[in-house]
């Protein structure tokens, strides 16, 4: 009966009767778990990253085609998604109201041209109207060779009364000349007479005194003598008067030759004016003419075209279609929200995942922060599916992939357009920084007196 007794002690023995053994094992697991997690959550760094969505863009933007006239459509020779070279002709306006405002303008040069010739060559009182050489370029020209005989017949009919007008004053300064010189001849005979009158008075005057002769006689010598006088104080008045009216017609000549200046000059003047005036029209009018054809100002791809129909009217300062650079390297274009913006810098390092291509087999690319906006700007609806569509304010960064890494995707070239999403990394944090810093910001806001 011993002998069991003393096999069922020896098992007892070895049967766990306590759990305090497990139970320290198990604390001293926990405790290392928590002291090695949080040595790890407070020492171990950890990069953090701004998300967002972007597009592939043109680093000069899409170049907006539009007109400064308008007008109305003659010819379309490119279509949507067409590629096209810089200076290539995109469309064509009707030219036909630029063309005939340049030809009033032409012949209005044309006869402000004549119209100088013209009053120069009056103002120097030239006798003949001669072209100069430069008239030569409206050889063959039918109605600017009306203009030039317009201007002709002008000057001859203005010379020809000029030169009546002279005539007739030079004729009666001729006649009052003649008259001058009769009336001299006149005042001659008219002496001549009174000195003859004086002698006979002097030797009557004798006689009479001896009694040979009558008073009377002496008398009518005296009446004669007073006559003769008379009549010379008569002639020299009418020759005094020729001579002031012989005066008069000389100044009246001088005046006619100068008022025929002073006019011409006047009008020079004012066809001097008006021909700078017609070239200034002609140089906005030739720039409106050589503007019917609109042109490609770089190479690129013709997108948003909004006029289709020949002989539609296209609106001044109107977008008529747009041209997406082909030539301009590709950045990668970014919204950032306001409170993400103080971690956003030029020269930050960025990871680009292209979301158009097949995750697994594509790689991400690195690439770097090459503009930040320096002012938010409102979100444009609809800019990427990814954004939200509101009206509120981001800022804008654009993100550069360096070629060298493009070329880590065999056959990849980037369109505009194409999305992506972006990483833009940040400042590194612990992971107990990440857990708490919401609180800590809570408690900030809480305990502020509003």
């Amino acid at each position: 009966m011993s002998a069991p007794s003393s096999m069922e002690d020896e098992w007892y023995e070895h049967v766990l009767r306590s759990g305090r053994r497990a139970a320290l094992f198990g604390y001293g697991l926990i405790g290392t778990f928590v002291l090695g997690f949080g040595s790890w959550a407070g020492m171990a760094l950890i990069a953090g990253a701004i998300v967002t969505s972007g597009l592939f863009v043109a680093t000069g933007e899409n170049k907006i085609i539009q007109h400064l006239d308008g007008g109305v459509i003659k010819e379309i020779r490119v279509h949507e998604g067409d590629k096209v070279e810089a200076g290539q002709v995109l469309m064509v306006l009707d030219d036909t109201q630029p063309k005939a405002e340049l030809r009033r303008l032409y012949l209005r040069e044309a006869r402000d041209e004549a119209m100088r010739v013209r009053l120069q060559a009056e103002a120097e009182r030239m006798r003949k109207l001669a072209w100069p050489a430069s008239f030569a370029r409206y050889e063959g020209d039918a109605e600017v060779q009306s203009i030039l005989d317009a201007q002709m017949s002008t000057f001859i009919a203005r010379r020809s009364n000029l030169e009546t007008d002279i005539a007739t004053l030079q004729e009666s300064i001729k006649a009052l000349v003649e008259r001058v010189d009769a009336g001299r001849t006149q005042i001659t005979n008219v002496e001549r007479q009174a000195a003859l009158y004086n002698e006979e008075i002097g030797t009557k005057a004798q006689l009479v005194s001896s009694g040979l002769s009558r008073k009377s006689e002496l008398f009518a010598l005296q009446r004669g003598q007073a006559a003769s006088n008379g009549e010379i104080g008569r002639l020299l008045g009418e020759v005094g008067d020729a001579r002031d009216r012989i005066a008069r017609a000389k100044e009246q000549i001088n005046g006619v030759y100068h008022q025929s200046v002073k006019t011409a000059m006047e009008q020079l003047q004012d066809v001097l004016a008006d021909l700078q005036d017609v070239r200034e029209r002609m140089r906005a009018a030739q720039a409106t003419l050589t503007r019917v054809r609109i042109t490609a100002p770089v190479r690129g791809v013709v997108v948003k075209m909004r006029y289709h129909t020949p002989g539609g009217v296209v609106e001044a300062g109107r977008s008529i279609m747009e041209i997406l650079p082909i030539d301009d390297s590709l950045l990668i274009e970014v919204r950032v929200r306001p409170q993400d913006i103080d971690h956003v810098k030029v020269g930050q390092d960025a990871t680009i995942r292209l979301t158009g291509m097949n995750a697994r087999s594509t790689p991400t690319l690195l690439g770097s922060v090459v503009y930040v906006s320096a002012d938010a700007v409102a979100d444009r609806a609809g800019f990427n599916a990814s954004l939200d569509g509101s009206s509120r304010d981001v800022y804008v960064a654009r993100v550069k992939i360096e070629q060298h890494e493009m070329a880590r995707i065999p056959g990849f070239r980037p369109i505009a357009g194409m999305p992506v999403e972006v990483f833009i990394r940040t400042g590194e944090r612990t992971f107990f920084e990440y857990l708490t810093k919401p609180v800590i910001d809570s408690f900030t806001r809480a305990f502020r007196e509003i």
